[in-house]
C-alpha cells in the first residue's frame, strides 16, 4: 500500500510503489491528487513493472533516471537490478509551502547515510538545500533541492558532479544524478566511477578512503 512523506516543503515523497495500484482500490492517479498537497512529489522503485510506470505517468510521475542501489546492504543485487526515480509537479489550486515531516529509512548506519536517506528505502538520499558535499552523494543515488537563491553558487558543482535537473518550481529547483532509464546498465555506470577514480565495491561504505577529493 502506498503513503506519504512530506519531505520537504515543496516536495513529498511517496512510498510503497511495488503494484500497479496505490491500494484501497485507488489507481496512483487518485492516490496522488487525494494525498499529495505539495508543489512536487517523488518516489522510487527497484526495477518497476510496466504496469507501474504506465500508472505513475497517469499521476504526472515521470521515470527521470536510473541508478544502481550502493548501499552496502545490496552488494549481493543482481548486475541487472536498477533503482528508478519517478518525479513530478502535482497540480495544486495555490502552490505554498507545507509544515515538514520528514521521514528516514531506520537501516541508515553510516554517517553520511543516516541524516538523507528517503523515507521508504536504503538506496536513495534527498538533500534540501546546500551545502552539498561530494562524499554523500557521489556514488548514490540522490535527489538535491536546491533553493532559488543558491542556484547560481551551485549549478557548476552539481554539473560537474553528473547531476541533471529534473524540475524548477515556485520556491526551488530539484536536480538529481543517474541516467536515462532505457541507456542505464551497470556496466555503464561502473565505467564511469571507474574513470573518475571511485571505488564501485559496494562492500565497501561510501564514506570510506576509496573516495578521494572527497569535498570538492
Amino acid at each position: 500500500m502506498s503513503y506519504v512523506h512530506v519531505q520537504f516543503g515543496d516536495l513529498t515523497e511517496i512510498g510503497g510503489l511495488y503494484a500497479r495500484g496505490a491500494g484501497d482500490g485507488l489507481t496512483m492517479a487518485q492516490f496522488v491528487r487525494a494525498n499529495v498537497r505539495t508543489e512536487f512529489a517523488f518516489g522510487t522503485s527497484a526495477n518497476p513493472s510496466a504496469a507501474l510506470i504506465k500508472a505513475m505517468g497517469e499521476a504526472g510521475m515521470k521515470p527521470v533516471s536510473a541508478m544502481r542501489n550502493w548501499y552496502s546492504g545490496h552488494v549481493h543485487d543482481s548486475k541487472d537490478k536498477k533503482l528508478v526515480l519517478f518525479f513530478g509537479r502535482v497540480p495544486q489550486p495555490e502552490y505554498k509551502m507545507l509544515p515538514r515531516k520528514p521521514e528516514t529509512w531506520e537501516g541508515g548506519t553510516h554517517k553520511t547515510n543516516a541524516a538523507y536517506l528517503q523515507g521508504s528505502g536504503c538506496g536513495f538520499k534527498i538533500q534540501g538545500e546546500p551545502p552539498f558535499q561530494r562524499k554523500s552523494v557521489y556514488r548514490f543515488f540522490s535527489l538535491l533541492r536546491v533553493p532559488h537563491t543558491n542556484m547560481k553558487e551551485w549549478r557548476p558543482w552539481l554539473m560537474k558532479h553528473h547531476f541533471k535537473p529534473v524540475g524548477t518550481g515556485q520556491f526551488a529547483a530539484f536536480w538529481c544524478n543517474g541516467w536515462n532509464l532505457k541507456h542505464w546498465t551497470w556496466d555503464l555506470e561502473t565505467k564511469y566511477f571507474e574513470k573518475k577514480g571511485v571505488c564501485v565495491d559496494q562492500s565497501y561504505s561510501i564514506d570510506g578512503p576509496a573516495q578521494r577529493n572527497e569535498n570538492d
